[in-house]
């Protein structure tokens, strides 16, 4: 419950504690600040348990009031609605005069300001008349304008095609629009062209240092200077084998210097045998020889 309070009396009221009768009954409590002369406030002394309200809000997305294009940028203004209504029921015998207080947001304007009967610092003031025993609604619309830029380039195709859907969007935008389009899928197409000759070139490059790894020895500078840019050049794929070709290569190799040990095993086991065996025939002949001296030995005293 409230009423509105105005200093008449032509003097200065100090700020302080009021009691409010309504007729001869007792109705609730206030507390007034200072007035001045002629001023008007208004003031809350008590629940009203008959009467209910109950706000429900709603916003939009949005919607383009305001496209133009300069030097490829796009600058577009979207205005922003959100409504508030304020529904309420009147149990009371008697009829209302409910005054609803919207709080005042910056950025945002009224739309309608049909039952505004006051302005505040911080809220806007809607006075409804609500019958007794019924329901009455106070719908509140604000709107505010945002603005943005954004390169054409970087617009998607998704966001140009609303645009040029748009009744908002002059003519002249929408032909700029249509070539800026065409001229991105040109462009598009052109660095499709250029990566896949670029991929082209590379994979060419690549077979072309594989065949030289394959005809250069192993053993040579060249080859590791061809390897060591087939890396760099993420050839891992040929590596393989490169590698198995080099490890068939080895076992080759391995084998013949096996076959040169064992002749050379076997030769020197020859030596070893002719040694062995002239040390034999050396042997035998002392052996004779110390049987001579023993046949010589034993026929001296014969004759």
């Amino acid at each position: 419950m409230g009423l509105r309070l105005k200093n008449t009396s032509g003097l200065r009221l100090l700020q302080g504690p009021v009691t409010v009768f309504e007729g001869s009954s007792y109705a609730g409590d206030a507390r007034v600040a200072d007035l001045q002369p002629g001023e008007e406030r208004l003031l809350s002394y008590a629940v009203d348990l008959g009467t209910e309200v109950k706000p429900e809000v709603a916003a939009d997305s949005g919607r383009l009031t305001h496209l133009k294009s300069i030097k490829g940028v796009l600058y577009t203004t979207i205005r922003l609605r959100e409504t508030k209504t304020y529904t309420v029921k009147n149990r009371n015998p008697q009829g209302r005069a409910v005054l609803i207080g919207h709080p005042v947001k910056d950025q945002f304007q009224l739309v309608d300001t049909t039952m505004l009967v006051q302005t505040a610092r911080d809220a806007y003031r809607f006075e409804v008349q609500v019958p007794a025993g019924n329901a009455a609604a106070q719908t509140v619309t604000e709107e505010r304008d945002v603005g943005s830029a954004v390169q054409l380039t970087d617009s998607p195709d998704e966001r140009v095609r609303v645009f040029l859907q748009s009744p908002v969007v002059s003519e002249k935008v929408k032909e700029g629009l249509r070539k800026a389009q065409g001229l991105r899928r040109k462009w598009a197409r052109a660095q499709r062209e250029i990566a896949e000759r670029q991929l082209q070139a590379i994979t060419e490059d690549q077979s072309r240092l594989h065949a030289n790894l394959r005809k250069v020895p192993q053993t040579s500078p060249l080859h590791r200077r061809y390897l060591a840019q087939d890396m760099l050049a993420g050839g891992h794929g040929l590596h393989s084998s490169c590698r198995e070709g080099q490890g068939a290569g080895g076992k080759g190799a391995g084998g013949r210097p096996a076959r040169r040990e064992r002749q050379g095993g076997t030769e020197g086991n020859a030596e070893q045998g002719g040694r062995n065996g002239g040390g034999g025939a050396v042997g035998e002949r002392r052996r004779q020889g110390g049987a001579g001296q023993r046949q010589a030995a034993a026929g001296e005293p014969g004759p």
